[in-house]
């Protein structure tokens, strides 16, 4: 009877193998392969927890049937269990330390727990068995990119390309890892590669565009953006990057989601570039205005409007009894959580209804942050909310080389703004100005980047 049920189900005819093997197990309830066809048909039918029951009860009769551990983690993953389905299979590989889909499916679950370097472990095993099997390689190249090892996805992807040198998602993939290391031409070339082996694919334009763009090769970029606009014109980071480059209507501020993910993929090492390379003294030279102004001793209520990895946490922590940062991007402030200084992080829109109606603040800060923000206006309406009475309102901008204009966005993608447009802000929303310097903020390429620091209180 346990042929004559394995050959319904072989012939797609589960119910009636299932009701077979049923009747099976009640007549020979000592018996594994019995249970273990039960789980398996329940699996197939979608009845996972009955299959769950059935393979267990394989497993308590046979502890090392390797059939029932591994189905036993295909459906733990498929009850989003990831932990259990990595006991199993765990345990199915002691036995079989070579079984290809042990290992694939180890690589899932690690994956859907967030420990990449898990998951990594198991596909280099993979790859170690099967050296040209091309998925494997650039699942890998995936993983390290993500974790911050560009330089040995690109190895990896060498390897896929060679086995297939028309793998599109692998050429696009070394784009993106040779964007990481800053190797712009190199990756221009690859997502040019992987251009021509589609005809409508907006987000390769687009990189190749920005890519011509970082290179200043601004008509090229203007073209390759273009082309990705026409083919998903509801992009509106491409509408975004085009008025950096002078064409079409200039956005009021970046797209939210562009900002998200510019920091996101910047955070690991957002500090290491910006403190060294780019010789950024923002914060620093904020506090230095701020304490100009403040008398004694301080113990004033907070707030740090995109606040990032948290540079200003520290110099302000020494006149904060409660410190608050809020910013779009993860990420970063995962970072400024690690540095244990601010009472409250919070992921939003700095100009969303973060906090209830009766909230206020003594300081508000923001630091490098209005550079993503052309029209201020929001933003000095929410300070102005958000501020009691006397309340101060320190920032910083980029001045616009052109005073005639409120604001401008440069080919960098950032926004300078005019003194005059900071002075009729402060007016129009009720604030003092006590102070706005222009100094240097940071450095470009070696050259100075001119900034406006401004410190307001509220009427």
């Amino acid at each position: 009877m346990k042929r004559q049920g394995q050959a319904l189900a072989e012939q797609g005819k589960l119910q009636q193998a299932n009701a077979l093997f049923e009747k099976l197990s009640r007549q020979h309830s000592n018996d594994a392969d019995i249970w273990f066809m039960r789980g398996t048909i329940c699996g197939s039918l979608g009845q996972m927890n009955e299959c769950v029951s059935h393979l267990g009860t394989t497993l308590a009769l046979q502890e090392d049937h390797p059939g029932a551990l591994f189905n036993l983690g295909i459906a733990y993953l498929k009850l989003e269990q990831p932990r259990n389905a990595v006991e199993c299979l765990l345990s199915l590989l002691r036995l079989e330390p070579q079984h290809r889909d042990a290992h694939l499916s180890l690589v899932q679950a690690y994956s859907d727990l967030s420990q990449p370097g898990d998951a990594l472990h198991h596909l280099e095993e993979l790859v170690q068995m099967y050296p040209n099997e091309v998925q494997y390689l650039f699942d890998s190249a995936q993983i390290r990119l993500h974790t911050g090892d560009p330089n040995t996805a690109i190895a990896e992807l060498k390897r896929v390309l060679a086995l297939k040198p028309s793998h599109r998602e692998a050429l696009k993939l070394m784009g993106d890892a040779c964007k990481n290391i800053g190797d712009t031409l190199q990756a221009a070339t690859h997502y040019n590669h992987a251009l021509k082996l589609t005809t409508d694919d907006a987000q390769i334009c687009r990189e190749i565009g920005l890519a011509f763009k970082s290179m200043q090769m601004f008509d090229h970029a203007i073209h390759s953006l273009g082309k990705a606009l026409k083919i998903d014109p509801g992009q509106k980071n491409i509408h975004y990057h085009l008025a950096s480059l002078g064409v079409g209507a200039v956005p009021d501020k970046a797209p939210n989601d562009y900002v998200t993910k510019l920091f996101d993929y910047f955070s690991d090492d957002f500090e290491e570039k910006l403190l060294g390379q780019l010789e950024y003294k923002t914060p620093l030279a904020l506090n230095t205005l701020l304490r100009k102004h403040l008398a004694g001793n301080h113990a004033l209520d907070i707030l740090d409007l995109g606040c990032g990895t948290g540079l200003c946490g520290p110099v302000l922590r020494d006149i904060a009894s409660r410190l608050t940062g809020v910013d779009l991007s993860p990420r970063m402030l995962d970072k400024a959580r690690e540095k244990a200084v601010y009472d409250e992080l919070l992921v939003g829109d700095i100009t969303q209804h973060l906090f209830p109606p009766d909230r206020v603040f003594e300081l508000i800060i923001a630091a490098d942050v209005f550079v993503y923000i052309g029209d201020l206006t929001s933003v000095f309406e929410t300070s102005q909310r958000l501020l009691e009475p006397a309340g101060r309102f320190v920032f910083s901008t980029e001045s616009a080389h052109d005073s005639t204009q409120d604001y401008v966005l440069q080919n960098t993608g950032r926004y300078q703004h005019s003194q005059g447009y900071l002075t009729a802000l402060a007016g129009q929303f009720g604030f003092t100005i006590e102070e706005i310097i222009e100094t240097e903020i940071r450095k470009n390429q070696g050259k100075a980047i001119i900034g406006n620091l401004a410190l307001l209180t509220k009427k």
